[in-house]
């Protein structure tokens, strides 16, 4: 793997790592969380916080994680703004 893709993967992981350690402690404390992202993200993401024992359907089932498109959603706003 060439050292540019291997710094990316890395650092996409750390990413990751971070916005679900970011989304767990709100949903811990009972806050809520909304997830703008695309679906690879949004999907490794709901994969992370599964791993560290939340039960991600029922929060989105609750109302208190909020997982929507990016594209989807930037959309809608353009159509809302012109």
């Amino acid at each position: 793997m060439p050292r540019a893709a291997t710094r990316y993967s890395f650092s996409y992981i750390i990413l990751l790592q971070s916005f679900a350690r970011i989304l767990a402690t709100a949903l811990e404390t009972g806050d809520g969380a909304v997830v703008l992202a695309m679906k690879s993200h949004r999907e490794g993401l709901a994969q992370r916080l599964k791993a560290e024992g939340f039960d991600v359907d029922v929060a989105m089932r609750q109302g208190t994680y909020v997982s929507l498109d990016a594209a989807d959603t930037l959309s809608t706003v353009s159509e809302w703004c012109a």
